[in-house]
């Protein structure tokens, strides 16, 4: 601290030295003598410090608010109103409707094809059409009779069309000739000619129609037809059925929550008059169906029953739910059903002949065929318009199912034999069935579309070792394609998987059978073609029915003519 204080003193007399000379050198030689009188006491002044404190100061520049206004100039603006035109309502064009249509060919086997239609022009209230056709094929098969057969179509229709009902009647005539060439001729069969083993069918039916066009909702709504079926042939059966079908529908409104509800009552069945060598019988089914349609958002349930009067000598009443639920997945694309359904059905002549030809009618005899807990379930739906498909499973209880056998009876000329086994007779039994199908139908573009069905069946019969002729497998496909309209092509290809046939106790085993047809149309204009056809053109014999081969490839060519 004294150390200090010196130094302060030594400093302050150095500046009151030079303070003294500088003094003395402005004044120009002038000398003045000061005396410092009293005690020096050296003092430190206070520093000014600097605050550490930092400050920010904001450089966001204020935006002055300015205030404005639009001055508003009127102008003068014209506007005048034209007339709009009046819309031109332009007709719908139709198509040229031809009354006439004509298809004619002819192929190898000596086999003639004409087929004729006529139809009215278009009407609001009446319209009508007539219908003619003949097709019959000759041939010859190795050591086989003569397999010739015919078929002839004659019929006529009209339509009565009013605002509030549509009247339709008519009539068809069938003429259909065959021949039981399901034998083989050796040197011991007698001599006959191809007309001792025909067999014709001749078939009459009128029917007549009524069905309302009501629109308004609260209407009941009907339908009701009536049809007589008469048949007969060359060994004096004689058939007369007279069938009816009626409905009644009626939109209801009994529950809010509910979009859609329908009430409907069908009726429907027939009375049976059968002649032939076994006896003479008439009997009948009535059947009557009510049931209400109900519809919220995605489902769709249909419920009901059925009560079926079975007309006979014994004479009894058999009842069958029914109902059927929709459900709605994705509409239009995906739909998931379900039902339960149960019928009723007589045997008849016309319903035997019309799936084989073949039979025996002297012997067979007639039943009722009752289906019961038939239960079905599958999915279904589409794709933008162009693709739908089905996949189902069906299982039925079936009394009395008709199946066809070779039978044992021989086929005499006079009274000489000519053969055995050549016609078919029926056997009924209970016959359980589980059938799954699958169906495909796809539209790939204008020109080229197809279509495809299969079927897998299990059939459990109760006393027979097989469910004879029926196919554990079957199958379709259709093909079609379109070239520059102008050549169209038709592929069609139909299988039957292995069946089963029972002669005298024993079984037979039948092949499968594929069966390939196409057909190729070229058409010259709109009104005139040209088309070729060929039918088994794999060339195979198949067995549709035991004994009975056959044709191999037939080919056929003709025109098609629209006038």
């Amino acid at each position: 601290m004294k150390h200090i204080k010196t130094s302060n003193l030594l400093l302050l007399i150095v500046l009151v030295i030079i303070a003294g000379e500088k003094a003395t050198g402005q004044t120009g030689g002038q000398h003045e003598t000061v005396t410092v009188l009293g005690a020096y006491t050296p003092q430190l002044s206070e520093a000014r410090k600097i605050g550490f404190t930092p400050e920010l100061k904001d450089t966001v520049i204020p935006v002055p608010k300015i205030e404005y206004k639009i001055v508003s100039i009127p102008v003068d603006l014209q506007f005048n109103v034209k007339a709009i035109p009046p819309a031109k309502m332009v007709g719908e064009t139709f198509n040229k409707l031809h009354k006439n249509h004509i298809i004619a060919g002819f192929g190898n086997y000596g086999s003639p094809l004409i087929d004729i239609s006529h139809h009215s022009y278009r009407s609001k209230k009446l319209r009508g059409e007539i219908h003619m056709k003949h097709f019959s094929a000759g041939g010859n098969i190795e050591n086989y009779p003569h397999p010739g057969f015919s078929e002839n179509t004659i019929g006529v229709s009209g339509h009565f069309i009013q605002p509030q009902y549509t009247i339709s009647t008519g009539m068809d005539y069938h003429r259909d000739a065959i021949r039981y060439y399901g034998f083989q001729i050796d040197s011991l069969t007698p001599d006959f000619e191809k007309n001792d083993i025909r067999q014709v069918f001749k078939k009459l039916d009128f029917f007549f129609m009524g069905e309302s066009n009501y629109k308004q909702r609260d209407k009941f709504h009907n339908l009701f037809a009536l049809k007589y079926q008469g048949l007969w042939d060359e060994y004096n059966v004689n058939e007369q059925n007279i069938l009816f079908e009626g409905q009644l529908k009626k939109h209801i409104d009994l529950f809010r929550f509910l979009k859609e509800e329908t009430i409907f009552v069908d009726a429907h069945g027939g009375f049976f008059a059968q002649d032939y060598a076994l006896q003479s019988i008439s009997t009948g089914i009535v059947n009557i169906k009510p049931y209400l349609n109900v519809k919220r958002d995605e489902l769709e349930l249909t419920v009901g029953g059925k009560i079926s009067a079975q007309l006979d000598s014994i004479g009894e009443i058999h009842f069958f739910p029914y109902g059927q639920l929709d459900i709605h997945i994705v509409p239009g694309a995906l739909k998931i059903f379900l039902g339960i359904d149960g019928a009723i059905e007589r045997t008849t002549f016309r319903q035997l002949s019309d799936v084989n030809p073949f039979i025996n009618t002297e012997i067979l005899p007639m039943e009722f065929t009752i289906s019961e807990n038939i239960l079905y379930g599958g999915i279904s739906g589409g794709f933008g318009g162009k693709y739908n498909y089905r996949f189902s499973a069906r299982n039925s209880q079936n009394k009395n199912m008709p199946l066809f056998i070779n039978d044992t009876l021989g086929f005499y000329k006079d009274t000489l034999l000519l053969a055995t086994g050549n016609r078919f007779g029926l056997v009924y039994d209970n016959v359980d069935i589980l059938s799954v199908s699958l169906e495909l139908m796809m539209d790939f573009s204008r020109k080229f579309s197809a279509e495809i069905y299969s079927a897998y069946n299990i059939f459990s019969p109760e006393t027979q070792a097989k469910a004879w002729h029926l196919p554990k497998y079957e199958g379709s496909l259709g093909i079609i394609y379109n070239l520059s309209d102008k050549i169209y092509g038709k592929l069609n290809v139909f299988a039957f998987g292995e069946r089963y046939a029972l002669v005298n106790d024993a079984e037979v085993k039948l092949k499968p059978i594929y069966d390939f047809n196409l057909e190729v149309e070229y058409r010259y204009t709109k009104n005139l073609s040209a088309w070729l056809r060929f039918n088994n053109f794999t060339t195979k014999r198949h067995y549709y029915w035991n004994n009975y081969p056959s044709q191999r490839l037939n080919g056929m060519i003709g025109v098609s003519y629209t006038f």
